[in-house]
């Protein structure tokens, strides 16, 4: 960021902020054919087969924390900053197979995958401070956190899901409930990072200047004698690492579709989607939504694909998901934005439509 988004930022954030991203990637190939989609099973049959990259990254901060990395407390000299932050990253490649069972109540998708784990970060400060003395004579910092960090590991997931078969229309409904992405990963070289502090200690650093405070790279040109000071004690292990999960329940109400959505991450805030019924123009379908919470307060979405054909010869169908339009019609915002793609190409069989 620029010097003058930092300070933007800044002005932006509150005593306790949070961020986030999720970027992933799925391939999957489903066994469901047209014909026999609404039709009741006997027993579970294999529904799909996916190929995913998972990359979750989610954190909570005090504003102290924030000015601390990227200010270098210049305009706090005498102040103290009070850091607390908790950080988690992970990124994972899975491979993952899923069962149906069509009910006459609903369809039951369950689900198991094996992966690789690829980076592991989770850093949690739970308190400490820091201080810079008005003379710049010294910085007085505590620090009371650890860090976990793998490169390596393998693991399971699992999901589970229930649609309803809502055959009376009614104006409160229930479509889906589901969780997706449990598991549990093994990290045979783990590496733990702690450091716990019962009170501050001074750092006497006579190269401490107003040009060194004013770069927000001001941590890394003193990195040596914070280093020297506060060595913390590490340790590597093998432990257990678990996923973040989510869990997530779709309603419909009068003409409004309803999703909740909460992924177990610091960060992100139990989110409210709210899909108003979708608009049709030509072969094109759009359907705008209000998020309340997740990574951001709010958000305004934008779903557009292509038309519901009455052809299921038709194989191609498309959608392009747009989260936080107002982001990108004012990118200086503190609001975050996201874009998801979709194609799905549907190889028919012919006595799918022997009727």
């Amino acid at each position: 960021m620029s010097h003058e988004n930092i300070h933007k930022s800044d002005h932006n954030l509150q005593a306790n902020s949070r961020a986030g991203f999720n970027a992933n990637g799925t391939i999957s190939f489903i066994f469901d054919s047209t014909a026999t989609y609404n039709r009741i099973s006997k027993r579970p049959y294999l529904y799909k087969i996916s190929i995913d990259y998972l990359n979750y990254a989610g954190s909570s901060f005090s504003q102290g924390a924030f000015r601390a990395v990227f200010l270098g407390n210049t305009d706090f000299i005498g102040q103290q900053l009070e850091l607390k932050t908790k950080v988690l990253q992970m990124s994972t490649s899975q491979i993952n197979a899923a069962w149906k069972w069509k009910l006459k109540q609903g369809q039951l998708t369950f689900g198991a995958g094996f992966g690789q784990l690829h980076a592991y970060r989770n850093l949690n400060v739970k308190n400490g401070f820091l201080r810079t003395d008005s003379a710049l004579q010294y910085v007085d910092v505590k620090i009371n956190g650890d860090l976990l960090a793998a490169n390596y590991g393998y693991g399971i997931t699992t999901e589970l899901q229930w649609a309803f078969n809502n055959k009376i229309k009614r104006d409160f409904q229930i479509h889906n409930l589901g969780l997706s992405n449990l598991g549990v990963y093994s990290a045979p070289f783990l590496n733990h990072f702690s450091k716990t502090m019962d009170s501050g200690a001074r750092i006497q650093q006579a190269t401490i200047t107003i040009n060194s405070l004013n770069r927000n790279t001001w941590i890394t040109d003193q990195r040596d004698t914070f280093n020297n000071a506060f060595r913390p004690d590490s340790a590597q292990q093998s432990k257990l690492i678990y996923t973040p999960f989510q869990v997530f329940a779709e309603f419909g109400l009068y003409k409004y579709k309803l999703l909740f959505k909460y992924i177990h991450i610091p960060g992100y805030l139990p989110s409210l989607t709210i899909h108003y019924k979708p608009f049709l123009y030509k072969k094109i379908q759009a359907t705008p939504a209000l998020q309340l919470g997740g990574w951001d307060t709010w958000n305004i979405n934008l779903g557009i694909a292509n038309a519901p054909k009455s052809n299921p010869k038709a194989n191609l169908d498309w959608m392009v998901n747009i989260y936080g339009l107002e982001a990108f019609a004012f990118p200086k915002s503190t609001h975050g934005a996201g874009v998801m793609v979709g194609l799905k190409y549907n190889l028919a069989h012919k006595k799918d439509y022997a009727k």
